[in-house]
């Protein structure tokens, strides 16, 4: 996988995690948002940006 297309795949999980997430966590589907957070997450390990992985999982589970 190029480093294009894992940043088109974290840009897609962040932006359909923060049009959604509190709607999940309502619904009970808590579950999608700590996957998609994950896999994000290690998606920006795999590119070395770690900076990055740290502010989404700060956003997304930081209240959780």
């Amino acid at each position: 996988m190029t480093i294009k297309k894992i940043r088109n795949n974290i840009s897609s999980i962040y932006w359909s995690l923060k049009k959604d997430y509190k709607l999940l966590f309502i619904q009970g589907d808590d579950r999608e948002v700590f996957y998609d957070v994950g896999l994000c997450v290690a998606y920006c390990y795999s590119i070395d940006k770690k900076d990055l992985a740290d502010k989404i999982y700060d956003k997304f589970m930081g209240g959780q």
